[in-house]
């Protein structure tokens, strides 16, 4: 899954934000109040509909209605999607890039919630480990030793989902060698039986 665009109304200090991504890493900087964690915090909503605060509060001051939009590319599918989450109500919104427009798919909250976890399953957990990792332990990774920087990351991606799959296919290609070491050894039985048995009939035809 790859972000291409984020545009959002009213959420916290945000009035207008249009904010587009290019290829490769995006960083984004600002002094401390100008709305960085709240960026993020409006991509995960957009993807999960989760926030830390009721979402009414996370309108911006003054206002009374407010939404996120994300547009994200499904590579595995090649199509384009936007999500939009209303701040001010529970209306979640899901389209389709066709070319030239994007069509809506549902606008159906439990659909459409079925819809991004089929094809764009993020859970909060999984969001909050790779969207909100406090900078301090960003800039702390230089400075750890090789097996503290390992249990970090275990932490931030959750690194034992692949330990365990790395194990299984241990086990997996463990046992396929010793399933071809049995085949191995039964087709040269059965070779040496053929061979003994022509052998066999060899004989009674002198």
């Amino acid at each position: 899954m790859k972000l291409l665009l984020l545009q959002a109304k009213n959420i916290f200090q945000h009035s207008e934000l249009d904010l587009a991504f290019s290829n490769g890493l995006t960083g984004i900087l600002g002094p401390n109040g100008s709305g960085k964690s709240n960026l993020i915090n409006a991509i995960k909503f957009a993807l999960t509909g989760y926030l830390s605060h009721n979402k009414t509060t996370c309108l911006k001051y003054g206002t009374s209605s407010g939404f996120v939009s994300l547009d994200v590319l499904c590579e595995e599918q090649h199509e384009i999607y936007r999500i939009r989450r209303n701040l001010h109500n529970s209306s979640v919104y899901i389209y389709r890039n066709t070319g030239h427009e994007f069509e809506l798919l549902t606008d159906k909250a439990t659909s459409a919630n079925a819809f991004l976890e089929q094809n764009i399953p993020i859970s909060k957990e999984v969001a909050d480990r790779v969207l909100l990792t406090p900078q301090e332990d960003m800039w702390a990774l230089f400075r750890m030793t090789s097996a503290e920087r390992n249990k970090v990351l275990q932490s931030l991606l959750d690194l034992n989902i692949f330990n365990k799959v790395r194990e299984k296919l241990r086990v997996y290609l463990r046992d396929t060698g010793d399933f071809l070491v049995r085949l191995d050894a039964q087709e040269r039985m059965l070779e040496e039986q053929e061979l003994a048995k022509r052998q066999y009939l060899l004989s009674f035809s002198l």
